[in-house]
């Protein structure tokens, strides 16, 4: 009888460091290649291991440590390992010796299908200068790498990821960074201006946040992300590099005075260590945060002022230390500027009368599409029942009645939910829509009595973006749809055009 002899078995070992390479095909032609190794040299391959986009700079690689497992695991059954070069197998002389003291503890070789290599004292010797030259040439790279990093930064260059906001420029004759998407630019503006005119960190961050702030991957900016977000140079056109400050060659988003004056209300604190609290809700101060200033555009702030025998409220601008405004004067300019926003009576009554015909045609829709709703939801119903009828006689087999149903389940479940999407869909009750009438036409009386809250509240849905005020008075900003009397004007003209539907409300 012929003596039997158990093959020889290896394991594989592969990698490519680069997202780019594992795409293409050299993960495959490193197996090929060591699978025909393997094959002349008389091994089996027992497994391998695919390292996809991980630098062979360090030892603590995801399939490199699972191979080392299975090794220590299967090691009364292996020979050798073999990779495609040495230097697949890592890049670091240290690592390179720690893991030949490993595989040499269970009797593991170590080959390259490439290069040649043996336990003869020159394949050692091989061996180890090719190891030393793949750490060298890694050296080599990194090295460039950094050169290059220096000298762009050296001309403004800006070789990171960009700061939210911008976008990394793609043109090496363009500027490195570029303004992002306007309304992002604005918000992260508008934080650094918050928080210099008084706001806390939690107030601005709430603020932007409820105004559509997002991180590049849509995630609300956590608290941290928020400081650090505020304490980035970038942002004033400059930054930091290998030691300098760097003007850089892009466009700044603010200025060098107010990332200054951030700075310290980021972490400031008393001599105790008690943290400051920067209030912006002050009862004494309602339009602190709503008015900006008309020369720099700056959020105006306010404090109060001891002389004279008395304390004087002042509302001033942080940037560019123009004339303080009291208290008194701009609350009542501001207060008459409400009167003479607020709608006259001949508007309001249109606009109710516009309001309350299209309500009544939002019903008879809404009611439509529920009852289109219920009955195809009936529909449905029936053909279930239809299915398994025909199941239990055997005209559909059991695949055939699974798949249906499930078919119709999923399209029944899609109409509950359109179902409850409509009921949720409420109507504006009507009080709500007598009490915003109410405010509309006295808005000047309704913010004098409203709580500090309501009046912020008031003034962010009235000028989103803040109302300038310089020598001339209050300037021209983007306000609330509902109190542009041309727009309320056209709206009325162009929404009441069924007289039918005005008869239904005012019928005999």
């Amino acid at each position: 009888m012929a003596e039997t002899t158990e093959r020889k078995r290896a394991v594989i070992y592969t990698r490519v460091s680069s997202k780019e390479q594992v795409r293409g095909f050299s993960l495959d032609t490193q197996e090929l290649t060591c699978r025909e190794y393997a094959a002349q040299m008389g091994y089996d391959v027992s497994r391998v291991f695919v390292e996809r986009g991980e630098s062979a700079k360090n030892a603590n690689r995801t399939e490199l440590q699972s191979m080392l497992k299975y090794i220590a695991s299967n090691s009364k059954i292996l020979e050798a390992l073999i990779v495609y070069k040495v230097d697949r197998l890592d890049r670091n002389t240290i690592d390179h010796a720690q893991l030949k003291l490993l595989f040499a503890r269970y009797g593991l070789r170590l080959l390259s299908a490439t290069e040649g290599l043996d336990d003869t004292p020159v394949g050692k010797l091989v061996e180890h200068q090719l190891d030393a030259f793949a750490e060298f040439e890694n050296d080599v790279r990194i090295e460039r790498c950094m050169n290059g990093m220096v000298a762009a930064t050296a001309i403004g260059r800006y070789v990171w990821v960009a700061p939210l906001g911008y976008i990394n420029g793609r043109s090496r004759r363009g500027p490195s960074l570029l303004l992002g998407d306007p309304e992002v630019v604005r918000l992260v503006r508008k934080s650094f201006e918050l928080v210099d005119a008084g706001f806390t960190l939690p107030e601005a961050r709430q603020q932007v946040t409820r105004e559509g702030l997002r991180t590049g991957r849509g995630n609300v900016l956590s608290v941290n992300g928020f400081r650090k977000m505020l304490t980035r140079r970038t942002y004033t056109g400059s930054f930091a590099a290998f030691g300098k400050i760097v003007r850089g060659d892009f466009e700044a988003m603010i200025s060098e005075e107010i990332f200054l004056r951030v700075q310290p209300k980021l972490h400031r604190a008393t001599e105790k260590g008690r943290t400051v609290n920067y209030r912006i809700n002050n009862p004494d101060f309602p339009l602190r945060g709503a008015v900006r200033c008309a020369k720099c555009g700056a959020l105006l702030t306010a404090s109060n002022s001891t002389g004279h025998g008395g304390t004087y409220g002042y509302y001033f601008c942080p940037r560019c230390k123009g004339r303080s405004l009291k208290k008194v004067e701009l609350e009542n300019r501001f207060t008459q500027l409400l009167r003479d926003l607020s709608l006259k009576p001949a508007l309001t009554n249109l606009l109710r009368v516009a309001i309350e015909a299209n309500l009544v045609s939002k019903r008879s829709v809404d009611a439509k599409q529920m009852a289109q709703l219920k009955a195809r939801l009936r529909m449905l119903d029936e053909r279930h029942q239809q299915i398994l009828d025909k199941s239990l006689s055997g005209v559909f087999s059991d695949s055939d009645t699974k798949r249906l149903l499930s078919e119709a389940e999923l399209e029944s479940g899609n109409i509950q939910s359109q179902m409850v999407a409509a009921e949720s869909s409420a109507i504006v009750p009507e009080q709500v829509i007598k009490t915003g009438f109410a405010v509309l036409q006295d808005m000047a009386t309704f913010w004098q009595k409203a709580n500090l809250t309501t009046r912020q509240q008031l003034q962010r849905f009235l000028f989103p973006e803040g109302i300038p005020f310089g020598e001339a008075g209050f300037g021209t900003s983007k306000t609330a749809f509902c109190i542009q009397q041309k727009a309320v004007t056209w709206m009325t003209e162009n929404t009441v055009v069924a007289p039918r539907r005005i008869e239904l409300l005012f019928g005999d």
